[in-house]
């Protein structure tokens, strides 16, 4: 659908020795017993939020406070006057710099498994992190529906790109630091959408098989911290600053086509730059988008990429960034997304002879506490900080006065900054002989900090038939970072985001072995501090964009369709240039619908080059006085035929309060030479 995409996916395809062996056809394979049936199903839905909302990530974005920096000669901080005060409905961005357009839309991608006794869901999210709230919202949710996969068997996992929505988090830290004060409109959407993608996994179940097998992403990522990383590596002498292996689990139907992949690898989504104000999947997002083509154009059977979902469970990617290059972030991200896409598109090939229907799955979850409690750690105990401090960077001769925090030189804390209770869980995964482990995070676990907690379950008695142990980090639940002690002690950016000091991974590991243990022994474990967690009262729907409760000079409905083209493109294009073309739309909250294009780049016969759902076209949006302004960007490069092209925009705009209306625009026609 995008051609500069299938150059890349042709690129992939290389790796593949020949099509004889490409699988997708219906296989000869034996009943399983009655009542012993392996399901699997597979779902997506967009998330991406009202254009106009503020981003996650970033503090130097709003500039509100510099970590190890200077910011006395810069433009910042960049609060903006826009809080809501109810006259104008079109508000998302409510304290910090609000998004501008759209480079590549945002997903949940979900997987439900069933083993006839458990089930389990894992979602993947385009998101910064997975506040608790939101991953309580989707279990209520899915209770609703009569879904029957409780808190204990749903795992989200966030990319955190850097370029998804701030405004989904309670806390009053994130407020300050993390991209915008909470919206709830914004919330109700992602948690909807989240639960639409695990409620169409569900539904969409049949009688399925699993491989489970791993692959190398070399030169994928990069070690920002190695200085720190360094500190806890004196027994790991020669070991890498990045963990290159991911995961790569791979779904099909009995029938023989598949269901998709679900892979686990760390990597920060953070091509994007703090400058840029565009929601993007970041290089996760071009990695799935381009695996999810790959495994399609390898199957017969496979009409369409949407019969396949890719998910990317993240890892402990604290200090790991992603590589990725080019002269602008579109080169960038997508070269960092190839660098991922071809070595699990060739594993997945690679298990077709490995696939099993004897498969058994189990869970187990706890909450725990930041409450002051000891931990042990090495000969003796720490007291664990029952306050999250953000450091400043560096450390103070004296202590900070308050217990767990060592020499970190405060900058900002205070109960109420971020969560005191959050969310871990264990989940076995046994396919044929083979049993593999995945340990939430509810965080960014550095890859030392994930490395121990790893280590450490793997060494259990009871895990002695365990093959591969992960640690899946932003999981379920948000508190900033995790590091190891001497990590920590060096006070750079990881350990100055350990909010709660410096016994914060020695704790998690005690905890997660704890579960572990139980889960292997098939033992009941202690829900620890679970009845302590109270929610906001946050609404149960998404964004009401039709002001049906509305004062009518909140709405202010048109009545006509937006009829008038703000530029036309130029009569000619060649490679390097840019095309662009500006219409008036409806408001953010309507317009460029969830789920379906809004522009396409259509060719003489009406073929379509390239739409707005990839991650070549970008989206812009501002707003005028009353005048919602829209705007699409479309790069030409040496891969675009030469040819004479429109581009077709369908939007929606509301005509009346409570309604919904279709308009289109077509722009002039562009050759490309």
């Amino acid at each position: 659908m995008v051609r500069r995409a299938a150059v890349i996916l042709c690129a992939l395809l290389t790796i593949v020795p020949s099509f004889a062996t490409v699988p997708g056809s219906a296989q000869a394979v034996e009943d399983p017993p009655v009542g012993d049936v392996f399901e699997a199903g597979a779902g997506e839905a967009e998330i991406t939020p009202p254009i106009g909302t503020s981003m996650w990530g970033y503090t130097a974005r709003e500039g509100l406070v510099s970590i190890g920096g200077d910011l006395s000669e810069s433009e910042y901080p960049r609060f903006v006057d826009q809080r809501d005060d109810g006259a104008d409905l079109d508000l998302y961005g409510k304290t910090f710099l609000k998004s501008e357009g759209v480079h590549s839309r945002l997903y949940s991608k979900a997987h439900v498994f069933d083993d006839g006794d458990t089930q389990l869901a894992t979602a993947f999210v385009d998101l910064g992190g997975v506040p608790g709230e939101l991953h309580q919202a989707v279990a209520d949710r899915l209770a609703d529906r009569g879904i029957p996969i409780d808190r204990s068997e749903l795992l989200i996992s966030a990319s955190h790109t850097h370029g998804g929505p701030g405004e989904i988090f309670p806390y009053q830290g994130y407020a300050l630091l993390g991209g915008g004060e909470l919206d709830p409109r914004v919330f109700g959407l992602v948690a909807d959408q989240i639960t639409a993608s695990v409620v169409e996994a569900w539904e969409d179940k049949q009688p399925a098989e699993i491989a489970v097998g791993q692959v190398e992403l070399e030169d994928a990522t990069t070690n920002r911290a190695e200085a720190a990383h360094t500190e806890v590596h004196d027994d790991h002498a020669g070991e890498p600053h990045v963990d290159e292996t991911a995961r790569v689990i791979r779904v099909d139907a009995k029938s023989g086509e598949p269901i998709g992949i679900v892979t686990q690898f760390a990597a920060h989504g953070t091509v994007v730059g703090a400058d840029d104000l565009f929601f993007t999947a970041d290089n996760q997002g071009v990695a799935y988008r381009l695996i999810e083509r790959g495994v399609a154009a390898l199957s017969p059977s496979v009409d369409s990429t949407d019969d396949v979902v890719v998910s990317y469970l993240n890892g402990a990617e604290g200090d790991i960034s992603p590589n990725g290059n080019g002269d602008t972030f579109f080169a960038q991200v997508e070269d960092a997304g190839q660098r991922q896409a071809g070595p699990i598109l060739q594993e997945w090939l690679s298990l077709d002879g490995e696939l099993t229907s004897d498969v058994d799955l189990d869970t187990r979850s706890t909450f725990t506490c930041f409450c002051g409690q000891q931990v042990d750690y090495r000969d003796g105990s720490e007291r664990l900080s029952p306050i999250p401090i953000l450091g400043a960077g560096g450390t103070t001769p004296d202590p900070v006065h308050v217990p767990g925090h060592g020499n970190k030189t405060p900058l900002l804390g205070g109960p109420g900054l971020v969560p005191n209770l959050v969310r871990l869980q264990v989940v076995e995964v046994s396919a044929g002989e083979e049993d593999h482990l995945f340990a939430t995070m509810p965080g960014e676990p550095t890859m030392a900090a994930g490395l121990a907690i790893e280590e450490a379950i793997a060494n259990l008695d009871s895990a002695s038939d365990v093959d591969t142990v992960d640690v899946v980090g932003l999981a379920n639940d948000y508190v900033s970072y995790m590091t190891r002690v001497p990590e920590y002690e060096v006070q750079a950016y990881e350990g100055t985001f350990t909010l709660y000091g410096r016994m914060t991974n020695p704790m998690f590991r005690h905890t997660l072995v704890d579960v572990a243990d139980k889960l292997l022994r098939d033992e009941p474990v202690d829900p620890g501090y679970a009845g302590l967690v109270e929610h906001p009262n946050l609404p149960l729907t998404s964004v009401d964009p039709l002001c049906e409760q509305a004062a009518d000079s909140q709405c202010v409905p048109t009545g006509q369709p937006p009829a008038r083209v703000l530029a036309q493109p130029a009569d000619t294009a060649t490679a390097g240039e840019v095309v662009e073309f500006a219409w008036l739309g409806g408001r953010p909250g309507v317009d460029h619908p969830l789920g379906e294009p809004m522009v396409e780049v259509v060719d003489d016969e009406g073929n379509v080059l390239v739409d707005d759902e990839g991650f070549t076209l970008r989206v812009f949006y501002d707003k005028v006085e009353d005048e919602h302004r829209w705007r699409v960007e479309w790069p030409v490069d040496e891969t675009t035929p030469e040819d004479t092209y429109t581009i077709r925009v369908d939007g929606q705009y509301v005509d009346t309060p409570g309604h919904v209306a279709a308009y289109s625009h077509t722009s002039q026609p562009v050759t490309v030479s």
